[in-house]
């Protein structure tokens, strides 16, 4: 099956925007444990975007994400635990 040459176009093109947070928690595990995955409204449009790119793509392509400190994202009731995230 051939890749359609504008699909790869687009995924070459494709630019974030907005903010995305990736983060977990330190120690408390039990709760809130594993990855989480946030982002503002611009962030969420633009990261559906280069998902619903990289569906129609048949070869494997990568993207960059710029990730932004997670401070209200990761703000959780009653839990004051260290948030561990990429720069």
């Amino acid at each position: 099956m051939r890749q359609n040459k504008s699909t790869t176009t687009d995924l070459y093109s494709w630019r974030q925007q907005g903010e995305i947070y990736f983060w977990r928690y330190k120690t408390n595990l039990s709760d809130y444990a594993g990855w989480h995955l946030s982002a503002d409204a611009t962030g969420a449009d633009s990261l559906l975007q280069l998902l619903g790119q990289c569906t129609q793509a048949n070869d494997a392509l990568f993207r960059t994400l710029t990730l932004s400190k997670p401070d209200a994202a990761a703000a959780v009731a009653n839990c004051s635990d260290q948030v561990i995230t990429f720069p």
